[in-house]
């Protein structure tokens, strides 16, 4: 009786197997995180810090906050208005610690 059991579960199990289709698994899309250059110079995201003053961002990184700001900054408790807390720096702007968080939250809404 249990050698029946072994052979009637074993023909199940193979017959299983043929019947199943296979699926390719595809890896999903790699998205670019890290900043972009343009020939030596970097265009997008964080530049580095700046003593006594704050994050130094891109051009475009400060556009993508400003834009940001305005699409979630309603949301924040306090309000934050489109642009708070950017300062120009040269090319660049001036971000403080305080709103260099308020960047990483509304980043994160965008992505939900």
């Amino acid at each position: 009786m249990i050698r029946f059991l072994q052979i009637f579960l074993f023909s199940i199990l193979v017959v299983s197997c043929k019947t199943k289709q296979i699926e390719t698994i595809m890896p999903p899309a790699i998205v670019e995180t890290q900043p972009s250059w343009d020939g030596e110079k970097q265009n997008s995201g964080l530049i580095g810090y700046v003593d006594g003053k704050g994050f130094e961002i891109t051009r475009k990184a400060g556009e993508r906050y400003k834009a940001l700001t305005e699409k979630f900054g309603k949301q924040l408790s306090p309000v934050i208005y489109p642009g708070e807390g950017l300062e120009v720096f040269g090319e660049n702007y001036i971000l403080s610690a305080e709103y260099m968080s308020v960047f990483m939250e509304v980043s994160r809404l965008n992505k939900q």
